[in-house]
């Protein structure tokens, strides 16, 4: 990549696409349906793609908002009920949206509620301390989602799509020269990475005699939220009557 700073955001760009494609089950068919590589003006993938992940993230918002709502109704935080009503009431708004641009229309139209000066009880006082944090993780994951869909029209969108296709596709290719020499180094020292190993216990966890010896009824995942596919198959293999 050579050693001047204009080469370090295509590095870290093609390391960072190799680190993710590790964790894709099935690399070369991710590679060729993939939103970006896909994309052309006559297909909608790339739209269904920035869709699933708007409502997505919007749902889980939607439920985090709920669960709390829970908390302050047992611990009768009666504010903090309604602040949060009015907050599920905007994530569902949103997923009302007919199509994705009424959804991104919906997203960049909501103001979300905002703690007052109130006095509040002694239980109310008490459920804020806990609340704080939660609602500055609310305010952060709504700010990101904005930013990752920005307000823009059709056509601004698709054009932008388009111009990133071929971006992607290209650094793709890259990637995969990259991968190429790298698995040839690996081979040359007869050895394997973190990924392989990952790898290679899927591929032996689905052998059937293994399987009778990997079901456990329960597994402990800790930050199960950062792990990625290959991993995710890798526990639901072991789990009896995984589902």
């Amino acid at each position: 990549f050579g050693g001047g700073r204009k080469f370090e955001g295509l590095k870290s760009s093609i390391l960072s696409l190799q680190d993710f494609l590790t964790g894709i089950v099935d690399r070369e068919e991710y590679i060729k349906t993939t939103a970006f590589c896909c994309y052309d003006s006559k297909d909608n993938k790339a739209i269904k793609f920035l869709d699933d992940y708007l409502q997505k993230n919007i749902r889980f918002v939607h439920s985090q908002l709920l669960l709390w709502q829970e908390q302050a109704k047992i611990k009768n935080a009666t504010y903090f009920v309604e602040l949060l009503q009015k907050a599920i009431v905007q994530m569902a708004y949103i997923m009302q949206g007919k199509n994705f641009w009424q959804r991104v229309e919906f997203l960049h139209s909501i103001t979300m509620p905002r703690m007052s000066n109130k006095k509040l009880s002694d239980d109310e006082q008490s459920f804020k301390e806990e609340f704080k944090p939660l609602w500055a993780e609310v305010q952060s994951k709504l700010k990101t989602i904005k930013q990752y869909i920005p307000q823009k029209t059709e056509q601004e969108t698709m054009e932008e799509l388009d111009n990133t296709r071929k971006l992607i596709k290209k650094l793709v290719e890259v990637e995969q020269v990259f991968e190429k020499h790298y698995e040839a180094q690996k081979n040359k020292r007869n050895g394997l990475d973190f990924a392989d190993l990952e790898r290679k216990f899927l591929e032996i966890s689905r052998l059937e005699d293994v399987q009778k010896t990997l079901q456990y009824s329960y597994v402990f995942v800790d930050e199960y939220q950062d792990i990625n596919y290959v991993q995710e198959e890798i526990i639901a293999g072991v789990i009896k009557n995984a589902k």
